[in-house]
């Protein structure tokens, strides 16, 4: 007689139960607490999960939570757009800041290239004449030079504008 084989009892897997989503209540207090600390990551994490709740949808009489909601949701988006607001004028005070660097070098340069060229073709007495290609490739050095130092300028007067408009002991993180 053949022997039987002892097979052991199959376990089910039974896969682990999805963590319960947290309360509407439960976020909007969290909310709170990153809007009090000014952790603008959270803050903006938490308002794009709350939106997704029925209770953003609609106002109910006296619920005082959905109150909440809407006033932490009105501060955040306000803090948003000023922080865009303060982003725009900081790229238009940069543009400006280097166009108008641009335009003093171009004239600066200019200045300079006429008066060399207008010493360099005859008023230098027993000076060779340039040729037309030496003029040329000593402008295009010249306004390479020029332009590549106002940008610096540019860059340097923007940044010291900038920090001078943070406030002492805030960083430019807040």
């Amino acid at each position: 007689m053949p022997k039987k084989r002892r097979t052991s009892p199959r376990l089910r897997v039974v896969p682990p139960q999805a963590p319960t989503p947290p309360t509407f209540e439960a976020l909007v207090m969290q909310a709170e607490t990153a809007y009090r600390a000014h952790d603008w990551d959270t803050m903006g994490r938490v308002m794009e999960q709350l939106g997704g709740y029925p209770e953003t949808k609609r106002v109910e009489a006296g619920a005082d939570i959905q109150k909440a909601y809407f006033a932490l949701a009105s501060w955040y988006w306000r803090e948003q757009a000023e922080e865009y607001r303060d982003e725009l004028h900081d790229a238009g005070l940069k543009s400006l800041s280097i166009y108008g660097a641009t335009l003093d070098a171009s004239e600066r340069v200019l200045e300079a290239m006429i008066w060399e060229v207008s010493h360099r073709c005859g008023d230098w007495a027993g000076a060779p004449e340039p040729t037309t290609h030496e003029v040329c490739t000593w402008f295009l050095t010249k306004i390479r030079e020029a332009m590549q130092d106002a940008l610096g300028e540019a860059e340097a007067r923007f940044r010291a504008a900038r920090d001078a408009t943070i406030p002492t002991g805030t960083s430019e993180a807040d």
